[in-house]
């Protein structure tokens, strides 16, 4: 259905949606607080914006991990411990 190119794209971008869920999430409680307009269009506005604020919002995120909390080569453990 898709192109091969374009679905690994697609893919990556359902990926990174699903890593970015739960900043997603933040953004929505704020977002759907703060607005009162509850039509269709304004929903699905809502959807989107939050998608990309929470998308930037984990990506600010991930830059700024040290990598010693994210498991990587900073926390190694010695040999013979």
């Amino acid at each position: 259905m898709l192109a091969p190119g374009s679905q690994r794209a697609s893919y990556r971008l359902l990926e990174r949606l699903g890593e970015a869920s739960y900043q997603i999430f933040l953004v929505q409680i704020v977002w759907f607080g703060v607005v009162a307009d509850r039509s269709v269009p304004v929903g699905i506005a809502g959807i989107i914006a939050t998608s990309l604020l929470g998308l930037g919002y984990f990506s600010l995120q991930s830059a700024r991990r040290s990598p010693g909390l994210s498991g990587g080569p900073g926390r190694r453990v010695p040999a013979g411990v």
